[in-house]
């Protein structure tokens, strides 16, 4: 893994990220951070690329990304249904993304046949999520987790 200037920028719509595990059924708004983050560290690392530039916060529950977060909440707040949400969203086109995102989706479904989904859960609170977390400590505040602390605990 290089250094953050030589980082790749996909610059995807997080939504479009969501989407996809959105089509597979993931309808809860925590497995769909975790499913995130642990996409985004994948491709980070396996292909030196950013999928979008909003950080992850570090938040008490695990990494999660803001806009995701609250899209789908309110979406869910207004209409009780998560139906339509994605609708105007567009789909990652990327075959080497969808790769990465098929990956990581079927990790989480082995996770869930073997009724040990709380280990994959626990992927996700990795060391650059323990590092940005500790100074909060279990308070319910959130730091961003900078790319550089992600890409020193790639590392290995």
């Amino acid at each position: 893994m290089k250094n953050n200037n030589s980082l790749k920028q996909l610059n995807l719509n997080p939504l479009s990220v969501a989407k996809y595990f959105y089509e597979k059924g993931v309808k809860t708004n925590s497995i769909m951070q975790d499913l995130l983050y642990l996409t985004y560290r994948e491709v980070l690392k396996k292909e030196n690329t950013l999928l979008f530039e909003e950080e992850f916060q570090a938040w008490r529950a695990g990494p999660t990304l803001h806009s995701v977060f609250y899209a789908m909440d309110d979406y869910f707040e207004k209409n009780e249904t998560y139906e339509g949400l994605f609708d105007k969203v567009p789909s990652v086109k990327n075959k080497t993304i969808i790769q990465h995102l098929e990956n990581i989706y079927q990790q989480y479904k082995k996770h869930e046949a073997q009724k040990n989904e709380l280990d994959f859960y626990e992927k996700a609170k990795d060391k650059a999520w323990k590092i940005t977390r500790k100074p909060l400590n279990d308070s319910l505040k959130s730091r961003p987790i900078r790319i550089a602390t992600i890409t020193n605990s790639l590392r290995v």
